[in-house]
């Protein structure tokens, strides 16, 4: 029951869903045009019209889902932490906490993103390196939190 507690603290309303969900939806989509192409290939010029189009943006809302409810468990993470520790800086907003977790999600999935099309990977590669947004963050925030005597936000 505490951790249900703690996400109700995180204040996330059904705007907030549907947009980041929508949001980074296309970031996949993009991730399915650059690192998939063969799987693009099966998809005919009149999208709307095509079930493949549509089963690759579901596949995209799915994943982009999945990326939303993770940064949900990170957030509550370093919520835990943070309210363990006692840390001042945003146990009066916690929803501070979701919303640096989101803006941090971002950047390191266009990091993933970058550094995957640079390098001439995969899509295997690029889920492997987005998806390990879990452990990256919540190290991330002990270490500066044990080094720098900063909160782990």
């Amino acid at each position: 029951m505490y951790l249900v507690s703690l996400i109700e603290d995180l204040k996330i309303n059904k705007r907030t869903v549907f947009l980041a969900i929508a949001g980074q939806t296309y970031y996949f989509l993009i991730a399915f045009f650059l690192f998939k192409q063969d799987f693009l290939l099966l998809i005919d010029e009149n999208y709307f019209f095509d079930r493949n189009f549509y089963y690759v943006m579901g596949i995209s809302f799915l994943m982009s889902f999945i990326w939303f409810f993770m940064n949900i468990c990170v957030s509550t993470v370093l919520l835990l932490f943070t309210d363990h520790f006692r840390s001042t800086k945003y146990l009066g907003n916690p929803s501070g906490i979701f919303i640096n977790s989101m803006i941090c999600s971002i950047g390191y999935l266009t990091f993933a993103m970058l550094i995957n099309f640079l390098l001439d990977y995969d899509f295997k590669h690029f889920i492997s390196f987005s998806f390990s947004f879990i452990a990256v963050r919540i190290v991330w925030s002990m270490i500066k939190s044990l080094f720098f005597n900063k909160s782990f936000v």
